[in-house]
């Protein structure tokens, strides 16, 4: 929760049109350094628990989400509950990584989701 609070106050006003692509970068980084994060959520014995971290991430990346959707940024059907498929999509390709290969795999799998969320122009 700590993690998410840090990324709501850093995102709780952005203005720059690429925001939410800094938010999913700044959340990319966030999964990469702190290794623990995605084992808490991957052992969760119920998703319940889940929920409040869950509901922290989508309250923390609105504001960004907001301001990228507005100026045509990113894709005009992305809803703020789908950070819950981003952060999944960065995390899971981190799961069991080789320490070698962690900074590689995190940096390729960012590309693929930033570009999965960006609007078509």
């Amino acid at each position: 929760m700590d993690e998410v609070t840090l990324l709501g106050r850093r995102f709780a006003k952005p203005v720059e049109p690429d925001a939410f692509l800094q938010f999913v970068t700044a959340l990319s980084e966030t999964l990469t350094r702190n290794i623990a994060f995605g084992g808490v959520v991957r052992a969760a014995p119920s998703p319940e628990l889940l929920t409040p971290l869950r509901d922290a991430l989508v309250r923390a990346s609105a504001p960004a989400l907001k301001v990228s959707r507005a100026a045509g940024v990113v894709r005009a059907d992305l809803e703020a509950a789908d950070i819950r498929i981003v952060s999944a999509m960065l995390g899971a390709a981190l799961h069991n990584a080789a320490p070698a290969e962690r900074n590689g795999i995190a940096r390729r799998t960012l590309t693929l989701v930033l570009d999965s969320v960006r609007a078509v122009r």
